[in-house]
């Protein structure tokens, strides 16, 4: 259950409201703060640069099944020469979290953002064009985590891994070796 506020709950219900997306994107020099409407908006001590068309998000899936939905956040007219400065900034891991918005008729936030996605960063597409490109980041729920397997053992090297001076696991390989009766 997500945490929303007393006004944005009445925005949601609202029959006219406008919304726009925010989402916070980390890169590996920067952090990008942008949304889906034009013109700067201050929110949260950030100042999120509006992006208008240029930008798109696919649908967020949600159900009530347990599965990790990811998405698509893409931006258009990327400048042909500048692709290689955006592939090198994409890092996959990084955080990527998308929040929606509420604003009255005079444009004034209602309530709070509610965060409707938060996931990681993974794979970048790019469609070039002659003189512009889309970039497209595809982002990952963080269940996907679950599906990785974390190859672990039961090693003195592993255990040290994370507890430097841990010996509890330093005759391990010798008991394997060890032939005795037990209990005399």
């Amino acid at each position: 259950m997500r945490p929303i506020d007393v006004q944005t709950a009445a925005a949601m219900a609202a029959p006219n409201v406008a919304m726009a997306l925010l989402a916070e994107i980390h890169f590996a020099s920067d952090i990008a703060y942008v949304w889906t409407g034009y013109g700067t908006f201050n929110y949260g001590g950030h100042a999120w640069l509006g992006l208008g068309k240029l930008a798109s998000v696919s649908a967020i899936q949600e159900g009530s099944s347990v599965q990790a939905d990811g998405i698509t956040i893409g931006l258009e007219g990327v400048d042909a020469n500048m692709i290689s400065e955006a592939l090198g900034e994409i890092q996959q891991g990084l955080p990527c979290i998308i929040s929606m918005a509420f604003f009255d008729q005079n444009q004034t936030l209602i309530g709070a953002p509610v965060v409707c996605f938060s996931g990681r960063v993974d794979e970048p597409t790019i469609d070039e064009g002659t003189e512009t490109c889309t970039v497209t980041v595809a982002c990952e729920n963080r269940m996907a985590l679950l599906n990785q397997q974390h190859e672990r053992r039961y090693t003195d090297q592993e255990q040290r891994r994370d507890y430097p001076n841990d010996c509890g696991f330093v005759y391990v390989n010798t008991i394997q070796n060890w032939v005795s009766t037990w209990g005399q």
